[in-house]
């Protein structure tokens, strides 16, 4: 009689890519926190931070105090899917008018970050698909 024992199961797999999968993200954010990962993931890295901590206005302010802005906008429009992408540089055009406080943009950040919460799932997947180079 032959018994064939399973060295793991499915669920251990499951598990095990789980968690290197999410060792691999880990380390990207740890890279970018070192400034160790290229545009226009960088970028996006930093985007997807600052919208989550305080929205589009405070994206727009903190990075516009690095002298980076149009830069990061320029990587950004590639990266970024579509829809995110429109409200985006309607907040951008709203903010090189009238900057990060002005009443006038309320209305086009509140906009963006409407839209870039409902699609941030399309945002993670880029950044889980760029996260398994390491």
């Amino acid at each position: 009689m032959c018994v064939f024992k399973k060295s793991k199961t499915s669920a251990t797999i499951k598990a095990h890519m789980e968690e290197e999968s999410a060792a691999k993200f880990n380390r990207m954010w740890d890279l970018w926190a070192k400034g160790d990962i290229p545009s226009p993931y960088a970028d996006l890295m930093t985007y997807y931070s600052e919208v989550n901590n305080g929205g589009h206005a405070q994206f727009f302010d903190n990075v516009s105090s690095t002298g980076h802005l149009e830069a990061v906008m320029h990587e950004l429009k590639v990266i970024v899917p579509f829809d995110i992408r429109v409200s985006l540089v309607e907040a951008h055009n709203a903010f090189k008018v009238n900057g990060a406080d002005a009443e006038e943009n309320v209305d086009f950040f509140d906009h963006a970050d409407e839209v870039f919460y409902e699609r941030e799932d399309l945002i993670n997947k880029i950044l889980e698909d760029y996260s398994k180079k390491f």
